[in-house]
């Protein structure tokens, strides 16, 4: 049945000659673990042709469809690897486009509290421009959050109301773009510019180290079987098998999507709670001692030479780690104190692993 369009969350705009309504959808999607391609789904609906992310130049687009693009939230901001592929599309020449940018979502009983994409809409809106297309609109929505290496996934029935309170907001969204409006002057998206303003430092460093960094906590247990499906899942090529046994290692290209830990067949994978806790200490001691010494322009120098300390040190130190983890007993111990090996997975309910990475037709 089709999903009530929600009211409109918007101020009232200038009169504008509105464009011609867009019946067709090309919608080019960035998704670890499904939301993304859920909400471009729901946006592109009958006809609309809805794909991951391909290399730019190997993008076809059809006459007169508009161009979606549709990405999770990283950093409060958007992930590096849509800013690279917005970067070096083909020149628009003026065709039309829309931002859809999905927000990590964790009710709070019937509450659903907004996620924050912060700078994420407006950085691939100023791209797209840029590339010559004629952005009409964007919208930030929630979408269950994925972060299982951090927090356990959400109940079905709580994912089932997120989704449906989503479903809504998107499709009100493609109605309006559709039908020759456009979608800028809204609470949504000043929110959005206010929070991430007010965060684009911390963005800024995520993308320049701090999320290279994050798939150094992640770690194959003793019932990893070496079936490689994680190497071969990953949308950034970040895992390689190594060793013997093999088990899967994380690049610094990693941007914890959290696919491999979400689609594990053995559920093998892990958030490294103790080697997190422990890096993080390390990196932000330095940074509290000079507190009270240091001025902000000295802290933010200190912060940046630390964080790069951190990404040259932390792959070789993880690779040791790794190494005695392979031990029984040590094994067991950093099993022991991490909290993910008893935490729900979570995965979009409808999105299967070849519909993510279609290059493995035979994945379930």
């Amino acid at each position: 049945m089709p999903q009530p369009l929600a009211r409109a969350e918007s101020h009232p705009e200038p009169a504008v000659a509105p464009a011609a309504p867009l019946p067709l959808v090309d919608a080019r999607v960035f998704s670890g673990t499904g939301n993304s391609l859920a909400a471009a789904r729901w946006f592109a609906g009958a006809g609309g042709d809805v794909r991951m992310l391909e290399a730019p130049a190997a993008t076809t687009l059809r006459d007169g469809a508009l161009l979606l693009l549709a990405c999770p939230t990283h950093g409060f901001t958007a992930p590096i690897e849509m800013l690279r592929f917005v970067r070096h599309l083909p020149a628009g020449a003026g065709r039309q486009a829309a931002v859809l940018v999905t927000r990590a979502g964790i009710p709070v009983g019937p509450w659903q509290p907004p996620g924050l994409a912060g700078t994420a809409p407006f950085a691939l809106a100023a791209l797209l421009r840029g590339r010559g297309y004629a952005v009409r609109g964007a919208l930030a929505v929630n979408m269950p959050s994925n972060w299982q290496a951090l927090h356990t996934g959400l109940t079905a029935p709580a994912v089932a109301r997120v989704a449906a309170k989503s479903r809504a907001e998107v499709e009100q969204f493609a109605h309006r773009l559709r039908n020759g409006g456009r979608q800028w002057l809204t609470l949504n998206l000043l929110y959005e510019l206010v929070f991430g303003l007010a965060l684009a430092p911390i963005s800024l460093l995520y993308l320049l180290a701090g999320g290279r960094l994050l798939g150094q906590w992640f770690w194959a247990t003793g019932s990893c079987t070496s079936c490689g499906q994680c190497g071969l899942a990953c949308p950034v090529g970040a895992i390689a098998m190594r060793g013997q046994p093999a088990r899967p290692t994380w690049s610094l290209d990693c941007t914890s999507c959290m696919r491999c830990m979400a689609y594990c067949p053995k559920r093998a994978i892990e958030g490294n709670w103790a080697w997190a806790l422990l890096s993080t200490a390390l990196s932000v001691v330095p940074l509290v001692w000079a507190w009270p010494y240091l001025g902000a322009g000295s802290l933010t120098l200190l912060a940046l030479a630390t964080t790069a300390l951190s990404v040259v040190v932390m792959p070789p130190m993880t690779r040791v780690l790794l190494g005695w983890a392979r031990h029984p007993a040590l094994g067991r111990l950093l099993l022991a104190l991490t909290p993910t090996r008893t935490w729900r997975r979570y995965r979009y309910p409808d999105a299967r692993l070849r519909d993510l990475a279609p290059h493995m037709k035979k994945a379930k």
